[in-house]
């Protein structure tokens, strides 16, 4: 849309949002129905679509995790793991259970922080093509390289391969010896994956949920006032105030190709109406 195209979104439900929507289920009560934290939506999104500006507003967490035990437990006693912001409250909650994982627990934060750095400067572009062929390749590979060699060391590579290519249990089981810490870690590395922590890759989500950052606090999560669905309010009054047409009840049947099946022609919808494109 800012640059002169006339664009169109369709959305199949009655209220724009996907994931991110908020409504009311309960009378009087309205729910973020399936995204319930924001944290990963990138700052310079925000910034380009001047989001703030159309309500977004993010809610700080002070806890990012709370772990209870049975109060007739007996080994725990009853005692419950609380895990947040503030690195000394982080560490007298896990001394409960074990003093060298409250030792060890801030260089394992660093150490995902360490990778974050890392990865970051690719989250935004595509990978560069190596070996570049052109000298606009060049640049930009310089530009991406640039980024990442300053977090570049053996150490942070050796991390970053384990994390990639390990399971969440072997990661954890190195850095950790208290089950209650491990399991709580752990749900990090199986909030949405769909698989064990015994599988490979399952000790990436753990990098991926520190991969966002929210009004500047890096690896942090946040609620979003009104609910999830702010956000995409926000995004769809940026956008028509740039002039982009949103519908709703809008269900695509099927996209058309053009008779040599290069190019998009339009979209047919469920009553089978046809809107065309001709870009």
């Amino acid at each position: 849309a800012q640059t002169g195209k006339d664009v169109l979104v369709l959305e199949r439900r009655h209220v724009v949002g996907g994931a991110a929507v908020s409504e009311e289920i309960v009378k009087g009560f309205t729910f973020s129905r399936a995204s319930y934290l924001a944290g990963l939506l990138r700052p310079s999104i925000i910034e380009d679509l001047k989001l703030k500006n159309y309500g977004l507003e993010f809610i700080m967490r002070s806890t990012s995790s709370f772990t209870p035990t049975l109060i007739n437990d007996p080994l725990y006693n009853g005692k419950s793991l609380l895990l947040g912001a503030d690195e000394q409250k982080n560490y007298e909650s896990i001394q409960q259970f074990s003093l060298a994982d409250a030792d060890s627990y801030a260089a394992y934060e660093q150490m995902l922080t360490n990778v974050r750095e890392l990865v970051v400067p690719g989250i935004e572009n595509p990978l560069p093509d190596l070996p570049p062929k052109r000298k606009s390749d060049f640049l930009y590979t310089y530009k991406i390289l640039t980024g990442m060699i300053k977090s570049l060391n053996a150490e942070t590579v050796r991390d970053t391969t384990k994390l990639f290519l390990s399971p969440a249990s072997q990661v954890l089981n190195e850095w950790f010896e208290s089950e209650i810490l491990k399991t709580t870690l752990a749900c990090d590395s199986v909030i949405g994956s769909m698989i064990s922590t015994d599988q490979v890759g399952s000790a990436y989500v753990l990098l991926h949920h520190v991969m966002g950052e929210i009004e500047g606090n890096k690896g942090s999560w946040a609620y979003v006032k009104g609910g999830m669905g702010s956000i995409s309010n926000s995004i769809a009054a940026s956008a028509k105030d740039l002039g982009v047409d949103i519908e709703c009840n809008a269900s695509v049947k099927e996209i058309l190709l053009s008779s040599d099946a290069r190019r998009v022609t339009g979209v047919r919808l469920q009553d089978e109406s046809v809107i065309e494109s001709d870009f």
